[in-house]
């Protein structure tokens, strides 16, 4: 079993703290001084024009929260009985659970082991005569190999999603991730390089527009009833709230705006984390091999234990230490849920194996440079 070094630690250190500004508390009480704004819809229309300028040839929604927008997608594609949707079973359960809603089989696909991103050979043997879409997800920021899935997705004629929702700003071959399919979408919950507390956008391609539009507005023809187009404002599919709130988009705004000096400044303090591990032999071998690679903001930092009894024994020791680490998303494919309704995986070479030993460790824009050294230090031989 892994062996800590000293344990000295006053200070505790938290997994996760969201980057705050007095800016955002500025823009609130602007909405609470003058009640036209809130109703004019201010701070959305602000961040919807940052998205869509930051993402030429993709319009921008504002939602509740990166599952909302994920929600909009599953419904948009129009699903009929048999479809499926390939993603990873390593994945958030509010992902699969968008597209089970609306109706999707999902199929699971493994992992590549360093990036614990989706393998592009398990879509390849993933895909089927009712294959649909496909949904990759960069974790931690970390890009999926697009060129491989671009590929396959043009081959098989099949709508790529991606869950960008640890990738705010984080690129592929110089570029951005979320631009590379028919839909993306970007989280802003707390955990998140940015964040408004709960939050996301909703990216996709302009020939999408009409049937996403009448998605989030409630299922209804209300934008063309608005431009004339209709003479009737009508229920014409399914649909829901899934707005972002004003209160929510004036907290945002104003990070937005700074959001790239945000994420370089966590890319650097993970930079100082990583190369810490790497210029110590004793630890470097919990680093994994790819880890470093790509053009990602420092989302998530994390290493590879032996197995799951060393990594829960590292989390009760970072505990007793003051230090939070955790695991990460359990595979979907063996939950009571996927085991009810035979959900199945294409083959399960990595997921479970390398999901039990991932440990990630605290990471956030203004962790203190002394206390990665005090992780540092826990982590080093006596």
């Amino acid at each position: 079993m892994f062996k800590f070094g000293k344990i000295y630690f006053v200070r505790k250190i938290p997994f996760s703290i969201p980057y705050t500004s007095s800016k955002s508390a500025d823009c609130v009480q602007s909405l609470v001084e003058d009640p036209v704004l809130l109703s004019d819809m201010f701070y959305l229309r602000k961040t919807i024009k940052y998205f869509e300028e930051l993402y030429p040839g993709y319009k921008a929604l504002m939602t509740s929260s990166c599952t909302k927008a994920l929600e909009i997608i599953a419904l948009s594609l129009g699903l009929e009985a048999g479809d499926e949707v390939i993603m990873p079973s390593f994945n958030f359960v509010g992902v699969a659970n968008s597209f089970v809603l609306a109706g999707a089989n999902i199929v699971f696909a493994d992992i590549e082991p360093n990036t614990m991103n989706i393998c592009p050979d398990s879509i390849r043997r993933a895909i089927g005569p009712k294959t649909k879409a496909l949904l990759v997800m960069h974790y931690a920021g970390i890009a999926c190999e697009m060129d491989a899935i671009r590929a396959i997705c043009e081959e098989y004629n099949l709508m790529l999603i991606e869950d960008n929702a640890q990738g705010i700003h984080c690129k592929y071959k110089g570029q951005l991730l979320g631009s590379f399919g028919d839909y993306s979408c970007i989280s802003f919950d707390t955990m998140k390089n940015i964040s408004c507390g709960e939050g996301g956008v909703l990216l996709f391609k302009e020939k999408h527009q009409k049937k996403i539009i009448e998605i989030f507005d409630v299922g209804t023809n209300k934008k063309a009833f608005e431009n004339g187009l209709v003479g009737k404002y009508e229920w014409v599919c399914l649909g829901s709230k899934y707005a972002l709130s004003e209160y929510n988009a004036a907290i945002l705004f104003p990070l937005l705006s700074i959001s790239e000096e945000i994420c370089n400044l966590r890319r650097e303090k993970w930079d100082y984390l990583y190369n810490g591990f790497l210029t110590k032999p004793e630890i470097s071998n919990l680093l994994p091999k790819k880890s470093n690679a790509g053009e990602h903001k420092g989302h998530v930092f994390f290493i590879k234990c032996k197995n799951i009894e060393e990594r829960d024994l590292m989390i009760k020791m970072l505990k007793e230490s003051g230090i939070v680490g955790a695991f990460h998303f359990s595979p979907l494919h063996s939950s009571p849920y996927a085991l009810e309704h035979k959900l199945k995986i294409e083959r399960d070479i990595h997921t479970t194996v390398e999901s039990d030993r991932l440990l990630r460790l605290p990471i956030y824009s203004n962790i203190e440079f002394e206390e990665l050294d005090k992780i540092l230090d826990l982590f080093a031989k006596k």
